[in-house]
């Protein structure tokens, strides 16, 4: 995969701490690329809902950074409950860039691969 493919992967919920110490890590990665496409693994279920208002937050506050450097947000999940919850946050409040919820990594290198060539291409 390339270099500017930023894969964060959860094998279960993070603590508050964790998190935090995620989102420094996360948005420092971000800063170092001109351009960036998003892969997220997470676990078989959603996160609890106090990450969900501290990642929503960081989103707020990093809001035109996203929107400057992210190109592509992919979300890979074997949940049902996950992949709902997300449809439902992007009906309302949509990832920048392309974006795709999936249970498959094949689908989403897929995905990645095909917008990442049409990025060079254009």
């Amino acid at each position: 995969m390339k270099s500017n493919v930023i894969r964060v992967t959860f094998s279960q919920e993070p603590s508050r701490e964790e998190y935090n110490k995620y989102l420094i890590d996360l948005l420092k990665l971000i800063h170092l690329k001109a351009t960036i496409s998003l892969l997220f693994v997470l676990p078989n279920s959603y996160m609890s809902s106090e990450l969900r208002i501290i990642q929503g937050n960081w989103i707020r506050d990093n809001e035109e950074l996203l929107r400057k450097k992210v190109r592509h947000s992919v979300f890979i999940t074997p949940s049902f409950l996950a992949t709902v919850v997300l449809k439902g946050i992007f009906l309302i409040n949509k990832p920048v860039g392309n974006y795709l919820i999936t249970g498959s990594t094949i689908e989403a290198e897929e995905f990645l691969q095909l917008h990442l060539k049409e990025s060079i291409e254009s």
